[in-house]
């Protein structure tokens, strides 16, 4: 096993690659915008980790409360910023823009952040549980973006349904193996607890509900009302 701060310099390097092959993607492809790149924009439980670490006593309060204002500070900021670089400089601009700071990142971290100690030293990484899981979720995913490029087809037809019926199993083959995994990736047992399941569902309310509603606004802005790219910052 590895510590968060390895952990988090991978992250960002892959990011940074991600973010400059998705610039690439839009300018070769009309069909990459309808794809949502959120990798760099999520909110990384490895951070708090890493704060949490890192600092202490009455530091670490200071410290997350930096994070939390930055955090709040992006989230209004973003769309304006993002807005006026689709406008000025095109949609690949909001990826590339990101990599000079994915850089920067990375050496700060390296630099100043320290390795976290090891939890799961002894520990085997759950390969079974990991691949299942990846598989699972992207037949799935991948149902959905068929059904969203050929509106035309119903739920029912094998090229829609098939995905989805087989990503379905294939995440119930997870639940079963990690059940009787020795050392699993998800711990089944956490789910017995009401406080996490209650904290889990209302994660996926706020994923479902407010962030997709923020992209449907958007898009309503700009394709249907006639916003500048711009515009819907400030509506957002």
């Amino acid at each position: 096993m590895v510590g968060r701060n390895f952990l988090r310099v991978t992250d960002l390097i892959r990011a940074g690659i991600s973010c400059e092959w998705d610039g690439q993607q839009f300018i070769n492809s009309r069909y990459w915008p309808r794809r949502s790149s959120h990798w760099w924009f999520r909110y990384d439980v490895a951070v708090d980790g890493l704060v949490a670490s890192n600092f202490e006593g009455r530091d670490r309060g200071l410290a997350l409360g930096i994070l939390g204002s930055i955090i709040g500070m992006s989230s209004a900021s973003g769309p304006l910023i993002g807005g006026y670089l689709v406008e000025h400089f095109g949609w690949p601009s909001i990826f590339y823009v990101n990599v000079p700071f994915g850089i920067i990142a990375v050496i700060l971290t390296v630099i100043y952040v320290k390795e976290t100690p090891s939890y799961g030293k002894n520990q085997k990484v759950d390969l079974v549980g990991m691949f299942l899981s990846a598989v699972g979720l992207f037949a799935v995913i991948y149902g959905l973006i068929v059904k969203e490029g050929h509106t035309h087809w119903g739920w029912l037809d094998l090229r829609v349904s098939g995905w989805l019926l087989g990503g379905v199993v294939v995440l119930i083959i997870f639940i079963v193996a990690e059940a009787h995994i020795k050392e699993p990736m998800v711990n089944l047992q956490m789910f017995k607890k009401p406080h996490f399941v209650g904290v889990v569902i209302v994660a996926f309310a706020l994923g479902a509900g407010i962030y997709s509603f923020n992209t449907f606004l958007t898009a309503l802005m700009q394709n249907y009302i006639g916003y500048s790219a711009l515009k819907p910052g400030f509506g957002n």
